[in-house]
């Protein structure tokens, strides 16, 4: 049985109850002697019809007393204050209508009092910062958070007789009780973080999240360091997918009766004690456990008592049984980060040359053996990492005498030089690769074009590089085509055309980890959450500086020496990296989005189902929604324009009947 991939219901909300086509903005001007303009809020928040929006310059205001449907939107999010009466709570909403606040702060009036309280209506909460406690009670209440920030309560937010909520992107940090559900109608929880619910309680401690009589929906939510991750209680359902417990002090998930649990690719690790199990059930009617990770942190991974159980484990991919060379060869290639396409065609060119190896040495004809190879790629897209692992695998093979050899020119030189250039810089990569740059910029020499002079050139290293050189032709796009145009018997002597891109920013991340790891330092969650971002943020500015393995090295120098300085400082050395050691452009902007918890997805290639993406997930992914496997370390942030460039690609028709580009990976024989 698969798991389900809910959406969130936010949007469908937001149509029904504030239509963009009927929003009227209400703009309440700044005072230029930067004071709060109270008198005209409150003179709006009375007049305002149904479906206005008022939006607020900077300051600290009470919290506003409506009767009807209201949305109210901070001019600049995080700079608009709602303050509460003592003794009562901030907000209170009791009617059939609905209250939409954007990019404000709520703070009630003591602190024993409630930021929000709802016994009817809908409250919709975007980008906002709430201290003290939610409470949604009745049948007819919802309650819907997004991109916010809940803290500083004894329950965060409090559901029961009825209500229904749901938090997307939302992070719920030290509180007693993150989320409580009680007798209600539904909870749905979405790419959110519950942490810090601890309670000095003997026999009654805190926790992350607790229902009881509640149907429990939970995908891509991280708990951290709770006492106790999630408890519930006679829950007729409860579905968890891609979830991650770290860190807890006494265990991850405990269920008490009820009807059905299913968890989905979720992940328990480090937990503080071993006096109970990641997951302890007992008396559930039948509980599935699927691809699930979990470390030996815990007494046990799963206790059951009085249920039913079932657990499918994720079975590793199997290994290539040949146990010969090429098959070493292949593994150390799929090791390399990023380059997916020209990894295939590189495979494919091992494979052919093995194959010619192997029939040379039984006696069997073989014909002319040439492996030379066009790379187009913008500068850092890892073309010589490329070229450096081809000359290594082929001199394992036997193709090439002097295994690793990688010799670099520029065709300007050998234009310049004429022919005894070109001897002498093939006689430089005998027995290795040749890796020859095409001109940057297309001149006139002489009478004839430059690209003609240069596509002779080009046919005279080729002559030369003979079968025991192999050529490399490589430059961008724009550099390259230009020489082969109408060549196509020049084109034809190279056996393989290589297409190479900038890493994406999950393959930077990997870098990242990869050159840490190198190092002996391990990220932590949110390290690896900021790292992800920043370097999707990164991308989105196409900043060249850090779009490549040299520029993630530089990342990663200067993130060490925040490092190292609290690593002596703490006299601890073996310490792991933390979110705040991470040295990045636009750090500000990245930490404010982590305050909340930003989305992140992996795309099923087989189903394009999205899936949630947490930290601490394996290398081996099995999509939720048709339990395809596949290998998957890094997630997508979805706000980026690689998502959006992903996306698009998804979108795209593919012509059928088409033969491949030979620009786009293509192998010709």
């Amino acid at each position: 049985m698969k798991s389900s991939l809910r959406p969130s219901a936010l949007p469908g909300v937001l149509e029904k109850l504030h239509p963009p086509a009927r929003a009227r903005d209400i703009v309440i001007s700044e005072p230029e002697d930067g004071s709060t303009p109270e008198n005209a809020y409150l003179t709006a928040v009375r007049k305002a019809n149904r479906d206005d929006c008022l939006v607020l310059p900077p300051g600290n205001y009470p919290a506003p007393r409506i009767s009807r449907s209201l949305a109210i939107r901070a001019a600049r999010p995080g700079t608009v204050r709602f303050h509460g009466p003592a003794n009562a709570p901030a907000i209170l909403v009791d009617g059939d209508f609905s209250l939409w606040l954007t990019g404000i702060q709520i703070d009630p009036g003591s602190g024993d009092s409630l930021a929000v309280e709802q016994t009817r209506g809908c409250v919709i909460l975007s980008n906002c910062r709430v201290h003290g406690g939610i409470q949604s009670s009745g049948p007819d209440t919802s309650i819907y958070v997004e991109n916010s920030r809940l803290e500083r309560a004894e329950v965060g937010l409090l559901l029961t007789h009825g209500a229904s909520g749901e938090l997307v992107g939302t992070a719920v940090s030290g509180c007693k009780v993150g989320i409580s559900a009680q007798s209600t109608a539904g909870l749905s929880l979405l790419h959110s973080r519950i942490e810090s619910a601890f309670r000095d309680e003997d026999g009654n401690p805190g926790a992350g999240l607790h229902a009881e009589q509640t149907p429990v929906y939970c995908a891509g939510t991280l708990f951290i360091e709770n006492q106790l991750g999630a408890h519930f209680v006679d829950c007729r359902e409860v579905e968890m997918i891609f979830c991650e417990f770290e860190r807890q002090t006494l265990g991850g998930l405990m269920m008490q009766g009820g009807g059905s649990l299913h968890l989905h690719g979720c992940v328990f690790a480090e937990q503080a004690s071993r006096d109970y199990a990641h997951v302890t059930l007992d008396r559930v009617a039948a509980a599935r456990v699927d691809f699930c990770s979990m470390d030996a942190s815990a007494g046990l991974d799963v206790q059951s008592q009085q249920g039913h159980l079932t657990r499918r484990d994720e079975t590793p991919p199997p290994k290539d049984s040949h146990g010969d060379v090429l098959s070493t060869v292949l593994a150390e290639i799929h090791q390399v980060i990023g380059m997916d396409d020209s990894k295939q065609v590189m495979e494919t060119l091992l494979h052919q040359a093995y194959a010619a190896i192997q029939r040379r040495t039984r006696g069997m004809p073989v014909p002319p053996l040439k492996f030379h190879c066009i790379f187009e790629g913008e500068e850092g897209s890892g073309r010589r990492q490329a070229a450096a692992l081809l000359s290594k695998s082929l001199g394992t093979l036997g193709i090439l005498a002097a295994e690793g050899r990688v010799v670099e020119a520029n065709m300007e030189d050998l234009l310049l030089g004429g022919g005894a250039a070109v001897s002498q810089t093939v006689q430089s990569a005998r027995g290795g690769i040749l890796f020859l740059h095409s001109p940057a910029q297309i001149e006139r020499h002489d009478s004839r074009p430059s690209s003609t002079r240069a596509r002779e050139t080009l046919r005279a290293v080729l002559a030369a590089c003979g079968e025991d050189t192999i050529l490399i032709f490589t430059g961008s796009r724009d550099s390259v085509r230009p020489i082969l145009r109408s060549a196509a018997e020049t084109e034809d002597l190279f056996r393989a055309t290589l297409h190479f891109s900038l890493p994406s920013p999950p393959e930077l991340a990997e870098m990242f980890t990869t050159l840490a790891a190198d190092l002996h330092i391990r990220l932590t969650t949110k390290a690896r959450m900021k790292i992800l971002l920043a370097l999707h943020m990164l991308d989105d500015r196409r900043d060249r500086r850090f779009l490549s393995m040299a520029g993630v090295a530089k990342l990663l120098d200067v993130t060490q020496k925040r490092y190292f300085e609290r690593c002596s400082r703490e006299r601890n050395f073996e310490m792991p990296l933390e979110a705040g050691d991470i040295d990045v452009p636009m750090e500000k902007n990245a930490d404010a989005i982590l305050q909340d918890q930003p989305v992140f997805v992996t795309i099923c290639p087989k189903c394009e189902a999205e899936n949630p993406w947490i930290p601490g997930q394996p290398d081996h992914v099995r999509c939720a929604a048709c339990e395809h496997s596949w290998e998957s370390d890094w997630g997508v942030w979805k706000p980026s324009s690689y998502y959006r460039r992903l996306k698009q690609e998804e979108d795209a028709p593919v012509p059928a009947g088409l033969p491949p580009h030979r620009g786009r990976a293509a192998i010709s024989g």
